[in-house]
């Protein structure tokens, strides 16, 4: 029974054993079938050999989250490459930024257990947009020794609960030898390989495009000079075989470039490949064998020079003489090629009518063709190019009021870039100089322009700054403070608060109107709304009612009666305080609602609006009427003060409620520096244009 006792246990251990070894061996080798994609010119990030090893650890461990981090000294380093599930995902990016304080130990092949309470894991709850975060409780960490007792990199496992980690570290445990040699064996060929593929590269990648093959012949490299050349991008031919690229009938010729190399190290030859639309294109190749440093093939570097042009212009050069010397004579430039020498070897009609010149010209010294005060420029001007090795000069010259801009390029005789001549081009620019000079005097016309209409704006501002009032109402029954920002030199808000005497009884009209746009036109409305103000007054001191709405209906018919807004529309609201009942009477046509504050509880005052103004002949909306004690504060306000909380995630009425509400202990001069400092923040981050911003603070005393 005892036998029984022990057998079982150390059968299930065995098992446990095996089964680790099997699952990490599947693992293993499908790290090394991928490792040749790291031996290239270039790879996908995100399908790079490292990424592939850090996603076939964490499945392995079945783990949410792991990274491999490099070991700068005995206590920091940095992490390399990480890898998460869904939920973990954002981790990559900003962890592998982060610097480590890892700890260190002395006993070998031994993981660093840990608890880590401060990564925190970030998953979106269903069907609704709350975010859980949850803490990566526990970890482990895998050394990779390079050497007996020197610790290089770091493999960092993280796991949720304690099930999944003791788990995963049992299998750990199993295979750890194993595990850790395993790693330190691909790292240490990882680089190896790595840096002399580098220097081949540095050889090759300047004159051809590069691409590198596993040992099937299947792509897993292309670099942008092949993208170019074929069309291919990288996602479209990585895991194709190369032979695809072949012209049809010469697939075999790389298969036997291939069977040469078994003796050889590398083989050059020419061959017809054919890019993404089926074109042919002749092209060098140089197909070099890439080992493992264990011997092994690994895979083979393509290395392919296009030569299509050279062949083309090898069969058709004569051809191509005839081509260019038919081009040059019929050009509607003038075309004048002067041999070492400076003398003339070819010139075409055009340069004739140009120099208005019948002679025949071949021969003759290039300046001597000109007038003496232009050959001297013309000489002066190949000495340059000949002396300061310049490919190009170009100079502007009029002859017989025609203007031309003259071309000089340096013509090279031989590849040590010795001079062999100068090809030169008269181009009239007759057509282009004359509009410049009348481009010139119509800016000069829209300066003129655009200085009297800074003019007008200027007067405009003056004008709308003289129309608000110079001082507030700040003593016997209330104390006002005001925010007028304009987003643009002119706009279209406007406000207005004073205190009247009516039937020997005080009161207070307040008033915030906004007219839809900006610039001169919206400015100037505020002008009609200013003036319909006054005619409400003078009608209250001539004993009509008390009522806020008859300055809407005032201003309503003035705006229809003008039939000038030109679709402009004007939001209004008005106050009418009554310091003797101490209430205040609200109307509103279109325009935001009023906040008022009474003690520490504050409200958006809800009742209903008419239409904007000067939309419609008859408006209705209600006077809604509000007692206040002394303390209380109202504040009338703008579109532009919502905008300030069009960032929060609630509705911008609703921000700014709770805004207020968290800072209802200050008085209104206090609130208003607030406010002032919000809207400056917010300009900053505002990359659109901004709405006027205009406020009223209104505080009741005694």
């Amino acid at each position: 029974m005892y036998i029984l006792y022990f057998f079982i246990p150390f059968i299930l251990f065995f098992c446990v054993y095996i089964y680790c070894l099997i699952s990490f061996s599947t693992v293993s080798r499908g790290i090394f079938h991928n490792y040749i994609s790291l031996i290239s010119l270039k790879t996908d990030w995100k399908n790079s050999f490292l990424e592939d090893l850090a996603e076939a650890t964490r499945k392995y461990f079945r783990a949410p989250f792991i990274s491999i981090t490099k070991v700068k000294s005995s206590n920091t380093g940095r992490m390399i490459i990480s890898s998460g599930d869904n939920s973990v995902g954002f981790l990559i990016d900003s962890v592998e930024k982060e610097e480590y304080y890892l700890q260190k130990k002395k006993s070998l092949l031994l993981p660093y257990i840990y608890k880590t309470e401060d990564v925190l894991i970030r998953k979106d709850h269903k069907n609704t947009n709350i975010l859980k975060y949850f803490n990566l409780k526990y970890s482990f960490m895998i050394p990779v020794f390079f050497s007996h007792q020197t610790e290089e990199i770091l493999i960092s496992v993280y796991f949720k609960n304690r099930i999944s980690y003791l788990f995963a570290y049992i299998k750990y445990v199993l295979i750890k030898k194993r595990l850790s040699y395993f790693y330190a064996g691909i790292f240490r060929n990882f680089v190896r390989a790595f840096e002399s593929s580098a220097e081949l590269l540095l050889e090759e990648i300047e004159d051809y495009v590069a691409i590198s093959l596993n040992e099937n012949a299947k792509i897993v490299a292309w670099n942008k000079g092949a993208e170019k050349l074929f069309g291919y991008r990288s996602v479209d031919i990585i895991g194709k075989n190369f032979v695809l690229l072949f012209n049809y009938g010469e697939e075999e010729t790389f298969s036997k470039s291939l069977e040469i190399l078994n003796i050889k190290n590398d083989v050059k030859y020419f061959a017809t490949l054919k890019d993404k639309m089926n074109i042919p294109i002749k092209v060098e190749l140089k197909v070099k064998k890439m080992l493992t440093v264990t011997g092994s093939l690994a895979g083979y570097s393509v290395f392919v020079k296009d030569i299509t042009k050279e062949e083309i212009f090898k069969d058709n050069i004569q051809q191509h003489s005839f081509i260019n010397y038919t081009i040059l004579e019929n050009s509607q430039d003038g075309i004048l090629i002067l041999n070492s020498d400076d003398k003339i070897i070819f010139y075409n009609q055009r340069v004739k009518i140009i120099l208005d010149n019948s002679m025949n010209l071949f021969g003759i010294p290039g300046k001597k063709i000109f007038p003496r005060k232009f050959g001297e420029v013309f000489e002066e001007t190949i000495d340059k190019l000949k002396e300061s090795k310049l490919e190009f000069i170009d100079i502007d010259y009029c002859f017989e009021s025609k203007y031309y801009n003259i071309r000089f390029f340096r013509v090279h005789k031989n590849s040590d870039d010795e001079y062999g001549g100068v090809i030169v081009f008269f181009i009239d620019e007759s057509a282009r100089m004359l509009t410049m000079l009348e481009l010139e005097e119509k800016k000069e016309a829209l300066e003129n322009i655009n200085k009297n209409l800074l003019e007008a704006l200027n007067s405009a501002r003056v004008m709308q700054e003289n129309l608000i009032p110079k001082e507030l109402p700040n003593k016997d029954g209330m104390y006002t403070e005001a925010v007028y920002e304009l987003s643009d030199d002119l706009g279209g808000d406007f406000y207005y608060s004073e205190n009247i005497f009516l039937e020997d009884k005080k009161y207070n009209i307040a008033f915030i109107s906004d007219v839809s746009g900006h610039g001169i036109s919206s400015s100037m409305m505020n002008v009609m709304v200013k003036d319909v103000y006054g005619t409400y007054i003078d009608n209250l001191k001539d004993g009509y009612k008390k009522e806020p709405l008859d300055f809407l209906q005032l201003l309503n018919k003035k705006i229809l009666d003008l039939n000038a807004t030109e679709n402009k529309f004007i939001t209004c609201v008005i106050a009418l305080t009554d310091f003797t009942q101490k209430t205040v009477k609200i109307c509103s046509a279109g325009h935001t609602l009023p906040y008022f504050i009474k003690g520490d509880k504050i409200e958006l005052l809800n009742f209903k609006r008419a239409v904007p103004l000067g939309v419609i002949d008859l408006i209705q909306c209600d006077t809604y009427e509000v007692s206040y004690k002394d303390g209380d504060k109202m504040i009338l306000y703008t579109d532009g003060f919502l905008d300030l909380f069009e960032v929060d995630d609630q509705k911008p009425s609703d921000s700014a409620l709770y805004y207020l509400q968290n800072n209802i202990d200050k008085n209104i001069v206090e609130l208003k520096e607030l406010i002032i400092e919000k809207h400056i923040s917010y300009k900053k981050d505002q990359i659109s244009s901004i709405d006027d911003l205009t406020i009223l603070l209104i505080e009741f005393n005694k």
